[in-house]
């Protein structure tokens, strides 16, 4: 018997309607059948790779390089961000953000003493 390490569902509806509108535009080729939501995810990512990213996309990386989770960018560089920069960028930043956060100690929390009414 196969092993089943995660499960993938079937694709939202808005996924489809994402990838029917990149096939109208001829960013692919065709929509295979029983598409899941991982497939349609990576498919619609892979499209949209070379693509421009959006001003609020470019808020976020800079925010990002302001919390010291990203490197800095020259202004040429921003200029010239895709969406697949962008989801590299997000992932080194969520790496970097779980690296300082399991550097910093655990906070102590302290019980209060109880008044004898503790079951």
């Amino acid at each position: 018997m196969p092993e089943f390490k995660e499960l993938d569902y079937p694709a939202y509806d808005s996924q489809l309607k994402v990838l029917d509108d990149l096939r109208e535009r001829g960013k692919i080729d065709e929509i295979p059948e029983n598409m899941t939501q991982r497939a349609a995810s990576k498919m619609i990512n892979d499209a949209l790779a070379d693509e421009p990213i959006a001003p609020q996309q470019l808020a976020i990386i800079e925010k990002k390089i302001a919390d010291n989770l990203l490197s800095p960018l020259t202004s040429e560089e921003k200029t010239r961000l895709t969406q697949g920069d962008f989801s590299r960028l997000l992932k080194e930043s969520l790496r970097r953000s779980r690296k300082t956060s399991s550097l910093r100690p655990t906070p102590v929390i302290s019980k209060k003493p109880s008044r004898g009414m503790d079951l």
